[in-house]
């Protein structure tokens, strides 16, 4: 790969950790769809149950349907068309 192509852009076979590991070793950044049968889990914020074990970790699935979950950034200063 030309050493200037800093960002690859690739189908959704190639968003698995093996290739994405060795593209960020590369210190390159892989733009990529998600598979159809991705998983994407949220990260568990809540306070330990009062149980035995280990804390949750994930606190379920994403659903990109309902963003509810997620929290809005405002917009970019460079670029006030995007949404974070």
């Amino acid at each position: 790969m030309p050493p200037s192509i800093k960002y690859p852009c690739v189908e959704g076979y190639y968003a698995k950790k093996k290739y994405l590991d060795e593209v960020v070793g590369r210190d390159l950044h892989a733009i990529t769809t998600l598979r159809s049968d991705a998983d994407c889990l949220l990260l568990s914020t809540g306070p330990h149950p009062k149980r035995r074990g280990a804390r949750r970790q994930y606190a379920g699935k994403v659903n990109v349907q309902t963003l509810s979950r997620f929290e809005a950034l405002g917009t970019m200063e460079d670029a006030p068309h995007l949404h974070l």
